[in-house]
């Protein structure tokens, strides 16, 4: 499993809507939006992009058999975002 967050002024929707968008362009399919978060799998590799707006913040999880890919999986999502 790997992490990675970054700082966000966006609103909690609009916060989810780019998460959708980025799990989708790193190829991410059965995307489903939740509440706070937004969740895509890629194989073994499950995603999941958590909108805290509140906080400030959102951040990225990717868990998966291997790290390094997951690493890459976790750039890939946090770039698109």
């Amino acid at each position: 499993m790997t992490t990675k967050w970054n700082t966000t002024t966006l609103s909690l929707e609009r916060c989810k809507a780019r998460g959708e968008d980025a799990l989708r362009d790193a190829k991410f399919k059965g995307i489903k939006v939740l509440q706070y978060s937004a969740f895509g799998e890629r194989g073994d590799y499950s995603a999941m992009i958590r909108c805290a707006t509140d906080k400030g913040i959102v951040f990225f999880v990717i868990a998966g058999p291997e790290v390094d890919r997951a690493n890459r999986y976790v750039d890939d999502v946090s770039d698109g975002f």
